[in-house]
């Protein structure tokens, strides 16, 4: 079940943005959404072992990577975290 929630969040994001800019039924939005998301979220959810391709790592593992790179959190203003509500 976890693969299958973090699929849905991880690309559902990506939907959102397929629907609010491309037409149902393009041929560019088939594309995206059957070939390459399609085989995407498969291989996440059923595939196991040398099978499974595909792996996203989750932001925690991230963040050290990138501090460690010399990247630095950015700072946000008060308002900024006001809009973010």
């Amino acid at each position: 079940m976890e693969r299958i929630d973090e699929a849905l969040h991880f690309y559902g994001a990506f939907f959102d943005c397929l629907e609010s800019k491309i037409p149902r039924g393009s041929v560019e939005r088939y594309q995206v959404e059957k070939i390459v998301f399609g085989q995407e979220i498969k291989n996440i959810v059923a595939c196991e072992g040398l099978e499974r391709t595909t792996r996203h790592e989750k932001l925690e593992k991230w963040i050290p990577r990138l501090e460690m790179a010399g990247f630095m959190k950015p700072l946000y203003s008060v308002s900024a975290w006001r809009f973010r509500r």
